[in-house]
């Protein structure tokens, strides 16, 4: 093998490993920014200092969709607590989308838990696995009948997307 082509062999090997590090580090790491768009309940857009608008999925709850029943209250409920506010963002993962899923901090408040305490959000329990903080948290919604909890029998946002993309259970 050549000089040339073991040169190009190891600095692949190093351009691979730095994207790595870098992805893994901008994963692991937490700051400050100021929200500037509330998609929903669970879904927001915030700018960094540097003027850079990241899409940050709230981690370990899933809210209504827009369409559902309760979707634009989640959405407003989640505006009036966190539109034009500086929070803090610990980030936790990425998601298949390219969000960043995060805890968010308004005044050292755990939001995440802010919303499912007033029942806009349901505790996703496919990720965020043995919360017996958001567990209770959710059951104190339900039992009080608190947004979303208003409803005798709401469906789950993961049941409403698999209908609304017409999947194996939304066909019949």
């Amino acid at each position: 093998m050549s000089k040339m082509k073991i040169f190009f062999l190891i600095f692949t090997i190093f351009a691979i490993f730095t994207i790595f590090a870098i992805e893994i580090y901008s994963v692991q790491n937490s700051f400050y920014a100021e929200v500037i768009k509330v998609a929903d309940g669970d879904t927001i857009t915030v700018k960094k200092e540097s003027g850079e608008k990241i899409r940050i999925r709230l981690y370990g709850i899933d809210s209504p969709e827009l369409k559902q029943e309760t979707g634009a209250e989640a959405q407003k409920f989640t505006e009036k607590f966190l539109l034009n506010k500086i929070i803090k963002v610990e980030v936790k993962d990425k998601d298949r989308y390219g969000r960043l899923v995060a805890d968010i901090y308004i005044k050292d408040v755990l939001f995440n838990t802010e919303i499912i305490k007033n029942g806009y959000a349901w505790y996703f329990r496919k990720y965020l696995k043995n919360s017996i903080e958001m567990e209770k948290l959710e059951k104190e919604a339900q039992k009080h009948k608190r947004g979303l909890w208003r409803n005798s029998s709401p469906i789950p946002p993961w049941e409403f997307r698999t209908k609304e993309r017409g999947g194996a259970n939304g066909i019949f």
